[in-house]
């Protein structure tokens, strides 16, 4: 069987590297993966390493604009019977519109992994194009449960319009390391994005440092003019210990080696980089926002604080600073959720049971 994913991207995030941690595990099962993508240079230069199949579409000016997806479509479908592709598997809005359509004039079937509500925030009047892939027969996952109800309560469609399942890692990588310092080390894992608010994370540790000896890791890239901020706070207090590490690819070393993990999103689907903290064993404090509660209990594994209240995340900072007892509770708890929630195998037979792979 030829499972193809399709996918749309700029930089690289979560819904990325979901798709290809599924597309590495499908031959374990006799499958041929195949990424279609708009010759993204991270993609392209994964998939070699991975070894996954991979095309480089050649029309990607026809899938930039609603009233050329008829025509992106019709081409699309026949590249996908080129590739003798079986089932097609999208993931994000854009994609997930436009490989609905492709997929239904190829005769296959056809998934799509929603990874976050904010393009139907932004633009409410888009959910009528994710009803025509549902009326298509496009089988819709959420990756976490608020997500599901957020679709589900604006399609209309029935509670079995929308499936869940939750984003999983290979929880062996984000082994802890038991720490053996004085300093407190903070990390932000994130694209440099607006919606990410790295720069207040970054405004909030500079207060919480003028008391505490802390530092903060800054794990990320994105956003060119974000950055030259964080550069200038950066400089502007060179007593403090704030590193900007850019993109990583071995971000569960940066994890690992990290005490409280920090997090302040106004939107978000399933945060990999939260399930990647807890995972190894982190205290975090996250905004209270999209699926961020289905990972990060309050009071059980970290915090929940309001995205827009500064306050809240300083003093939640503060209370991890001052209790070792509290930071160690919350960190065998972090290590726990991950082990129930979020599992790589886990997901893998969800999906595959989704492609009609038998988990045998």
């Amino acid at each position: 069987m030829i499972i193809g994913h399709f996918i749309e991207t700029e930089h690289p995030g979560g819904a990325e590297q979901v798709l290809l941690d599924i597309c590495e595990r499908l031959p374990e099962k006799g499958c041929t993966p195949v990424l279609f993508h708009f010759s993204h240079p991270w993609l392209a230069s994964e998939c070699e390493k991975r070894g996954i199949s991979q095309v480089p579409i050649p029309f990607p000016k026809l899938f930039k604009k609603s009233y050329l997806l008829p025509i992106f479509a019709v081409r699309m479908a026949k590249l996908l019977k080129f590739h003798k592709v079986d089932v097609l598997h999208s993931h994000l809005f854009g994609p997930i519109v436009g490989g609905s359509l492709a997929a239904k004039l190829a005769g296959i079937r056809h998934i799509g992994t929603l990874h976050d509500t904010y393009m139907i925030e932004e633009k409410p009047s888009r959910i009528q194009q994710i009803k025509l892939a549902s009326v298509l027969g496009s089988q819709l996952v959420a990756v976490s449960r608020s997500m599901q109800d957020f679709y589900i309560s604006r399609l209309n469609r029935g509670k079995r319009a929308v499936g869940c399942i939750y984003n999983g890692i290979d929880l062996q990588e984000f082994e802890p390391t038991p720490a053996k310092r004085r300093t407190l080390k903070f990390i932000c894992v994130g694209r440099l994005v607006p919606l990410k608010q790295v720069e207040k994370v970054a405004e909030t540790f500079i207060q919480l440092a003028r008391d505490y000896d802390v530092s903060l890791t800054i794990i990320g890239g994105g956003d060119t003019a974000i950055k030259q901020r964080l550069e200038k706070l950066q400089h502007a207090n060179p007593q403090l210990n704030i590193e900007l590490a850019g993109q990583q690819s071995n971000v569960s070393k940066w994890l690992t080696e990290s005490d409280i993990f920090v997090q302040y999103s106004t939107t978000e689907g399933l945060s990999r980089s939260i399930i990647e903290a807890t995972a190894a064993g982190l205290p975090c404090i996250v905004s209270n926002v999209g699926g961020n509660s289905e990972i990060v209990e309050n009071g059980i594994n970290g915090f929940l604080v309001d995205p827009d209240n500064s306050d809240e995340l300083i003093n939640a900072m503060k209370k991890l600073c001052n209790s070792p007892e509290l930071r160690n509770r919350f960190s065998v708890a972090s290590r726990q959720i991950a082990k129930e929630r979020f599992s790589a195998p886990s997901t893998q037979a969800q999906y595959q049971s989704l492609y009609g792979i038998s988990n045998d």
